[in-house]
């Protein structure tokens, strides 16, 4: 036998062996969990029912089909950047207009690869405006999904709050997207609107442990209010799930840049997940969320490169930046409970 083919088999040899042990005992998967206002993201069509007229074609903004094309190469590149070397195992959305949106998301370049799978329902907000996830069914096994109603006034619903169970190795996850109302009229006259939210989250974080003290619980959105507010000081006044916020407390986890009268950053995308993170044997978060800020998704003096500024087209991304939380999947471990 000559030198170089013995030199072959015997790392022929050592791959398998070593390949079979890599097998027999797989290392923790890294992976990413990430939020993300998509800012006024709607297709270019009129809806009758809802009050979309604004982004139209003919409308005062031209959101035309060329512009609803360049946001979506936009928020793809946002998505796949942030993942890095793999794409986002779950990817929470807000404020874009119908389940196409999410479709042409998942299909695109630069995400098509990851599979992903969309939980989503038309919301009952006036303008049309909804919250999705997009999961990857490599990871995140589809057990059941809802959208909570939330009432503000009578007879009066705002839009839900999804609420999307699954697997997660062996333990069950629950995420919640959410988007509560905005302070369009003002932060003091607003608040109440916040404070029915975090209630309906309160009722279904205690709802989960309740019936399954064991299970996982991650809510993320854009709250339109900082985790200090009173809205969130209700909230865990309410709620028995232990829930905490995985936010920087310093200028790190700002997200959203107020400009037209505050001028002032603000943390209103966050994440928040109970402590039987802490526990899980299978799955567990990176202590603390993050914000993804490349210098390509802001403007020069630093603020978020927006799609819009009042009717004026800008052509960026979002106002506001997306937040995102590491997570570890170690398949070895047994977790805590089934299903």
């Amino acid at each position: 036998m000559k030198h170089y083919e013995y030199i072959f088999l015997c790392l022929f040899f050592l791959l398998i062996f070593f390949g079979g042990e890599a097998d027999a005992q797989p290392s923790n998967q890294k992976g990413k969990v990430m939020f993300y206002n998509l800012e006024n993201f709607f297709d270019c069509l009129d809806d009758a029912g809802k009050l979309d007229e604004e982004f139209l074609p003919e409308s005062g903004r031209r959101w035309t089909k060329s512009r609803y094309r360049k946001k979506l190469k936009h928020i793809q590149k946002v998505i796949a950047n942030l993942g890095e070397w793999e794409l986002p195992w779950l990817v929470g959305l807000c404020e874009f207009e119908h389940r196409s949106v999410l479709e042409d998301l998942a299909k695109s370049p630069l995400l098509w690869q990851a599979d992903y799978q969309i939980a989503h329902f038309e919301s009952s907000d006036k303008r049309g405006i909804d919250t999705g996830l997009l999961y990857r069914p490599d990871v995140f096994e589809l057990l059941d999904q809802c959208a909570w109603p939330v009432e503000l006034e009578e007879g009066y619903f705002s839009r839900e709050i999804l609420w999307v169970m699954g697997k997660v190795g062996e333990d069950t996850l629950h995420v919640l997207v959410n988007h509560w109302s905005s302070r369009w009229s003002g932060e003091m006259a607003t608040e109440w609107k916040r404070k029915r939210f975090a209630a309906e989250m309160a009722g279904i974080c205690n709802q989960i442990k309740d019936q399954h003290p064991q299970h996982l619980i991650l809510a993320m959105g854009d709250f339109n209010d900082e985790p200090v507010d009173p809205s969130f000081t209700f909230f865990k006044a309410e709620t028995s799930a232990n829930m905490e916020c995985m936010m920087p407390e310093d200028k790190e986890g700002k997200t959203h840049y107020y400009n037209e009268a505050v001028k002032a950053w603000s943390c209103f995308d966050h994440i928040w997940v109970n402590q039987n993170f802490r526990r899980s044997l299978s799955f567990k978060a990176m202590y603390p969320a993050q914000v993804f800020r490349p210098d390509w998704l802001l403007n020069e003096d630093g603020t978020p490169w927006r799609t819009y500024r009042g009717f004026a087209y800008e052509g960026g991304f979002s106002d506001h930046l997306p937040v995102f939380l590491q997570v570890t999947l170690n398949p070895s471990r047994t977790g805590q409970d089934g299903r």
